[in-house]
């Protein structure tokens, strides 16, 4: 990975940086956090992504030494017609639970999942949030009849995106099914690459 393509993907963690922080005041002030051992939201077949959000896990499993393998992963998927997460790890004993087994470095889409609010047609702020998370919550209060308490301290889901995007035009609008936009990351980011890259990145 080349020094401008190692620069890009700095960038795009500084944003997810930005939009973690202010989830982490948010469920400091609300108390809302997602249920434990919860996947749903990862087992979705309808999950989309630019191939700039993805650039951090690409880098990673790059740094792994699994390009190869993820993108055989994905590939077979493909073919079953599997649109799922392939970096989704199911809990044996609860099919609808599990992890994201790169968490650190995903996407921008499932960061805001269920933390983030929106601009309407008025550009009125509106709160996005998942009710397995509001059913998770404290007791006492229903968050939605409290929309304009806390709307404010969500990051706002477009802010975000074309704070994204504006790093890369060429990658950073065009969604793609998540399992996709990896393998075009990858693509992207090195194998078009010599073979020394992962030494030099290492050292």
């Amino acid at each position: 990975m080349d020094r401008r393509h190692e620069g890009l993907v700095q960038d795009v963690l500084s944003v997810y940086h930005d939009v973690d922080q202010a989830i982490s005041r948010f469920q400091k002030d609300s108390g809302l956090h997602c249920p434990p051992g919860c996947g749903t939201c990862c087992s979705s077949v309808q999950v989309e992504a630019t191939v700039l959000e993805c650039l951090p896990m690409g880098a990673e499993i790059w740094r792994q030494g699994r390009e190869d393998l993820v993108a055989g992963h994905i590939d077979e998927r493909q073919k079953q017609g599997d649109l799922r997460c392939v970096l989704f790890r199911n809990t044996p004993a609860n099919p609808d639970g599990g992890h994201c087994s790169l968490y650190p470095q995903r996407p921008l889409v499932c960061r805001m999942f269920g933390f983030a609010s929106r601009r309407n047609k008025l550009n009125r702020r509106e709160a996005c949030l998942c009710i397995h998370l509001l059913q998770a919550g404290p007791g006492g209060y229903d968050i939605r009849d409290e929309a304009g308490r806390w709307t404010d301290r969500l990051p706002v889901y477009q802010d975000s995106f074309y704070r994204l995007g504006s790093m890369a035009l060429e990658m950073g609008f065009h969604l793609y099914p998540i399992n996709m936009a990896f393998r075009i990351s990858l693509e992207f980011l090195y194998w078009k690459c010599p073979d020394r890259r992962r030494h030099d990145i290492a050292a």
